[in-house]
């Protein structure tokens, strides 16, 4: 079923880009040509740098991507596309295979970022489709399970909720996402194609959103090969892309329906069709720690942008600790590419703020979630602020938005939380009466310690070519907030 969906690499870097790339050529192929191709395909040898980008490359060629899974019945593909690139990037930030349960995404999704659900159903989100963002939302808050803490096959019914209804199984959780990032909205340019391609190439396999059409099927008799073609605009399917091919002029993607679906689960999406806001997207993966406590004034996640007639905004944040905590990281979403930041943490109210303690400046240059850290500051009682300085290289796009709650019924803002102001001299307004919020979380820790990975029992090795392509929960701690807070494991 196909989603209904709204619009570091760490320690180790594997493959580093030298900026001398050429131009990408952009066969006019047919299909019947992208057919026979398949049988030629050959595997590259991965270097450690390239001087320029390969004619065709693919990650399931080096034992990154997970093999094939299957959503069927159910219209969950966005968080089968986003588990699959989170995966990938634990195997290759941490050399750890894992097999994370998708349907615990689908269930934390409810749970922190049920703004987004449209329908009343309470299996909105498994019958329906849901956004990636969300999606990322949830992961990054809480990170996942594994398969068989909540197996795909055995949750129907856990995937059907909403809100305070999604509990989460306590079962371990290893890793979370530490960031989302958009690397290109559409591949319609070929400045668009080189920037996904270096982005595979630096952080791994993404997820791509595409529009999938049964007309765009090409069968072989042997076994099908799934050619996406169409000119559309909007897109109606997520699935994983892992790889390239010039020659053929198309994307590798490793869709959701099992190996039996196109060639060992991979099919081709043509360059620049089938959709043209696919918004190319990867996570990057951290140690998850049970002493992260998030805190957010809204229940949704990033669905837009706004702008007051400038290219700088303002946005902001207060909050109440009643004994003491850390500050661990101020993370908020951006509106578009290239916007310049500049953070600042304070004590008191967002409007009676007193000097910053910390201070930090930076250029956000994919679309995304944005994490800084703080280095574990001490908060004692009382306020506490987050000023956020975007300026953005595009006036119309300037804050990021959680939407109007007249236009998604399940959004929820907390009052007297979260603050925009329109220029440098403007009043601080809270966003409650502007019909909006914008999406900063705030991440604390009770410990103010970082955790230490314990190393996995059979790690990953680092990728060589194959010989053929396989194509408890820790108690909350006395924090008084007019908030959302989100202890890291999620509940029970």
């Amino acid at each position: 079923m196909h989603s209904k969906a709204l619009r570091k690499l760490g320690s180790v870097v594997l493959v580093v880009l030298m900026l001398l790339v050429m131009p990408v050529s952009l066969p006019a192929s047919d299909s019947k040509a992208l057919v026979s191709a398949v049988e030629t395909a050959t595997i590259p040898e991965l270097p450690l740098k390239f001087t320029q980008l390969p004619i065709r490359f693919n990650w399931a060629d080096y034992g990154i991507v997970p093999e094939g899974r299957d959503q069927s019945p159910y219209g969950t593909c966005w968080a089968f596309g986003l588990t699959g690139a989170f995966e990938s990037a634990i195997a290759l930030q941490y050399h750890e295979k894992v097999d994370l349960s998708e349907a615990w995404l689908v269930r934390a999704t409810g749970k922190l970022a049920p703004a987004m659900i449209t329908s009343t159903s309470p299996c909105a989100l498994r019958e329906e489709g849901n956004t990636k963002w969300a999606a990322a939302e949830a992961l990054i808050r809480v990170g996942q399970a594994s398969e068989d803490c909540l197996p795909y096959l055995s949750a129907t019914a856990a995937m059907c909720c909403v809100g305070s209804s999604c509990t989460l199984p306590s079962c371990p959780v290893k890793y979370r996402a530490d960031s989302f990032k958009v690397v290109a909205v559409s591949d319609q340019t070929e400045e668009e194609i080189i920037k996904v391609k270096q982005a595979l190439l630096e952080h791994g396999p993404m997820e791509v959103g595409y529009y999938t059409a049964r007309e765009d099927y090409t069968d072989v008799s042997r076994n099908a090969t799934v050619i996406a073609t169409a000119s559309v605009v909007f897109i109606n399917h997520e699935a994983l892309l892992t790889g390239w091919d010039d020659s053929l002029g198309v994307w590798i993607v490793r869709n959701n329906y099992g190996t039996s679906w196109g060639r060992n689960g991979y099919g081709y999406i043509k360059y620049g069709k089938a959709g043209i806001e696919k918004n190319f997207a990867y996570v990057t993966a951290t140690v998850f720690d049970p002493n992260d406590i998030v805190l957010a004034g809204d229940n949704g996640t990033a669905l837009g942008s706004e702008s007051f007639g400038s290219n700088t905004a303002w946005m902001g944040m207060q909050w109440t600790v009643t004994t003491p905590i850390y500050l661990k990281s101020v993370e908020f979403w951006t509106a578009t590419f290239n916007s310049q930041y500049t953070v600042y943490v304070a004590p008191g109210k967002i409007t009676e703020a007193g000097e910053p303690i910390f201070s930090a400046s930076g250029t956000a240059t994919e679309i995304g979630y944005y994490s800084i850290p703080t280095g574990m500051i001490p908060l004692t009682p009382g306020y506490w602020n987050v000023q956020i300085k975007i300026t953005s290289p595009d006036s119309r796009y300037v804050l990021p938005t959680t939407s109007d709650p007249e236009l998604f019924f399940n959004l929820q803002l907390q009052p007297d939380t979260v603050f925009i102001r329109r220029s440098e001299n403007a009043p601080w307004e809270d966003t409650l009466n502007i019909g909006n919020s914008k999406p900063i979380r705030i991440r604390l820790n009770t410990a103010g310690t970082y955790p230490v990975l314990e190393p996995s029992p059979t790690p990953l090795p680092l990728p060589t070519p194959q010989p053929k392509p396989t194509p408890e929960p820790e108690p909350t701690p006395t924090v008084s907030l007019a908030i959302f807070v989100t202890p890291s494991q999620g509940g029970t």
